[in-house]
Order: structure tokens, then C-alpha cells, then sequence
């Protein structure tokens, strides 16, 4: 991705005045042998000016962002015998969101959610082995763009022994862009950079598969599989027409990451306690259509995550803490973050009687080295 040198990055200098935010709510609720039934109103109206120079420029706007927003639903649950049990219910959202922004034309627009489940619990092989399920169905409106699907939640987990014990899972949601995210808006951030809104934001869908094995309660091993349509996050795009550097959330058609971790807790002797997370993530993401771009892109990453209590003193206690990471960088669409590092490190020690006294010392971002975009 093409960076401006500095040069080209005129400083900006923008001050932001306080948000002047009013919020308001009330719910109600009601139950009856196993049922339950609500409604929750929410009316919240938040105001923002900014001022300042952009590039020797002088700038002055405010922005306003109004919701109401209504929530109803009823959910039960009845018990068929000791070991099922069904659970069944309906929602619905009504939300009214209106935005304003100097130099733009303001936005009202109306959203609808609503979702309707049935699912079961089971329990068996003499409670060693437990099934969780519901398919649920989802409508989505908000302007012209709708969306329906069908999306199941699937879990089961068997322990045959003590010591050994797995879970498998499946699971499929949606995620909403926030509401401003959706609002036609442009903001400069220095004489280069800009924010914009993206009004043709498209719903997520999530589906996730996961295993889950843990041994003898102690150390655990997971993998996971998202497949995710309409993934939204921030990428970066050069504008061809003029010196201007686009930030904007935008859709990426398809992203496949597979997901490997564990945690592995090590004593030595009787005063180091220590647990060590590795990862390993492989990330791939496709679209067709990005501002006139196709991008198909696929790679690797790792991590390590290190915690430490070394027990110095046992009376008083005085307990020497650490924790460490390692981020090898990894991919969000197009961009690439580079590796990152950092260890915080910690003493504590306790005093009186029950150690009723906690006195700690932390030191954080030793040796950091964030991430660069």
C-alpha cells in the first residue's frame, strides 16, 4: 500500500469539543411459568464539533447522531424430562437512526431485525455427554437492502473420563455495521488522509467451527474455522485522481482463517509457575469488487503469549509477575501489520493479617515494539 512521505503530510492541528450526550431508557419485563416478555425503549441523542486547520486550511463542523430504537421479545423454556429440555422464543428491533454532518445532506434511515428460535439441551451417557441446538430464522431490513437466512448453533461435548474432555462446535451469526459507519460523511484527518462513510455497507455472516480438547483440567487445545460473506473492516486506498489516502470500511466478499492455539501450564519446583499460548492463524481473503480492484490474498501468522509468577518470599509473600507476547503480523485484507512484541513485569508483595494488604509495583511495555500499518 502507497504512503505518503512526510513531506506530503502537512501537520494538521484539530480540537475536539465534548461530546454532549443524552441517554435514555426503560424496559419491563414479565414472567410466567417458564415464559418471559419484554420490551426495552432506548433514546439516545449525542452531539460532536470539531475545529481546527487541515494543511493551513481552517475547518469548523459538528456531527449529530440520533437513535430510538424499540426492542420486544419473548423466550421460554420447558423441561420434557431430567434430561431435555426445549427453549424457544422471537425478537424484534425497530431502530430509527438520524445523522447529521455540516457539508452533508442529513440521513434518517430506518432498520429492522427480527428473529425467531427453537432449540433443545441434552443430556447423556450418564451426563458425561451434552447436546446443545437451535436453528434460528433472521430478517434484516434497513433502506432497500434485505437479508434472510437460516442459522443454526450447534454444540456437542463429551467427557468419557476425568481427565479428558472435548467439545465440537458450530455456530452461525450475523454482524451489524454500526450505524454511522453507514452515513455518507467525509472527515480530514491531515492534509492527506480522509474518512468516509460507506452507505452500502452489507451485513457479515459469521460461521465458525470449533473443536475444544482439555486434559486433565489443566491444558487445552483448540482449533477454529471462520468462514465469514461480507466481512467489513478498514482498508487503506490510494485515490487515483489526487493526492488523498482513503480510509473507509468497506466488504470483502470472503475470508477463510484457520485458528490454532493452546495453553500448556509448566511448574518448576514449588516457587515458578508459568503458561505458554502459542497460535498459529492462516488468513485468506477475496473480493471481487473494491474500488474497481480484485484482490485474493493468503498467508500465515504466529503468536506467543508467556506468563510468569516466580514466589520470592513466602512470609511476607513477595511475588515476582511477567507476562510476554510475540506477534509475528498478520493480514486484514490487503494490509499486512508488521511483528510486535512487549513484556510487562510486576512485584507484589502482601502484608497482615489474611495479606489483607496488596502493595504492587507493575512496569508495562517493557522492550515494546507496536505494530506498524
Amino acid at each position: 500500500m502507497t504512503t505518503a512521505p512526510s513531506a506530503l503530510s502537512p501537520a494538521a492541528a484539530i480540537s475536539t469539543a465534548p461530546s454532549a450526550t443524552t441517554s435514555q431508557s426503560i424496559a419491563a419485563e414479565y414472567t410466567l411459568r417458564g415464559w418471559r416478555a419484554g420490551a426495552e425503549y432506548l433514546y439516545s441523542d449525542s452531539r460532536r464539533d470539531y475545529t481546527g486547520t487541515v494543511a493551513g486550511r481552517p475547518i469548523a463542523y459538528d456531527r449529530l447522531q440520533r437513535i430510538d430504537r424499540l426492542h420486544g421479545y419473548l423466550r421460554g423454556r420447558h423441561a420434557l424430562s431430567e434430561r431435555i429440555s426445549l427453549r424457544y422464543g422471537a425478537d424484534y428491533t425497530r431502530t430509527r437512526n438520524h445523522s447529521e454532518q455540516t457539508g452533508a445532506a442529513p440521513v434518517t434511515s430506518d432498520e429492522d431485525i427480527a428473529n425467531a428460535y427453537v432449540g433443545t439441551d441434552i443430556s447423556f451417557a450418564g451426563d458425561r455427554a451434552n447436546l446443545s441446538a437451535s436453528l434460528a430464522g433472521e430478517g434484516y431490513r434497513i433502506r432497500d437492502y434485505r437479508r434472510q437466512s437460516i442459522l443454526p448453533d450447534v454444540s456437542i461435548s463429551y467427557a468419557p473420563t476425568d481427565d479428558h474432555a472435548l467439545t465440537l462446535g458450530w455456530q452461525a451469526f450475523h454482524n451489524y455495521p454500526a450505524y454511522w459507519y453507514r452515513q455518507t460523511y467525509r472527515r480530514e484527518v491531515d492534509g492527506y488522509e480522509v474518512n468516509l462513510g460507506n452507505p452500502d455497507l452489507r451485513v457479515a455472516r459469521y460461521n465458525i467451527a470449533s473443536l475444544n480438547y482439555v486434559y486433565r483440567s489443566r491444558y487445552a487445545f483448540n482449533v477454529y474455522y471462520y468462514h465469514v460473506r461480507d466481512a467489513f473492516f478498514t482498508l487503506l486506498y490510494q485515490s487515483p485522481d489526487r493526492l488523498e489516502l482513503i480510509n473507509q470500511i468497506s466488504n470483502t466478499d470472503l475470508s477463510h482463517v484457520w485458528v490454532l492455539s493452546a495453553s500448556v501450564p509448566v511448574t518448576i519446583g514449588s516457587r515458578w509457575f508459568l503458561t505458554f499460548a502459542p497460535s498459529a492463524y492462516h488468513e485468506h481473503y477475496r473480493t471481487e469488487h473494491w474500488h474497481d480492484l480484485s484482490f485474493d490474498v493468503a498467508g500465515w501468522a504466529g503468536g506467543m503469549n508467556v506468563s510468569s509468577q516466580l514466589s520470592l518470599l513466602s512470609r511476607p509473600r513477595l511475588t515476582f509477575t511477567t507476562d510476554g507476547y510475540y506477534y509475528s503480523g498478520g493480514r486484514q485484507g490487503l494490509q499486512k501489520s508488521s511483528e510486535s512484541w512487549g513484556v510487562n513485569a510486576g512485584l507484589q508483595l502482601a502484608l497482615l493479617k489474611e495479606e489483607s494488604l496488596l502493595i504492587a509495583l507493575n512496569v508495562n511495555d517493557l522492550f515494546e515494539r507496536a505494530p506498524r500499518r
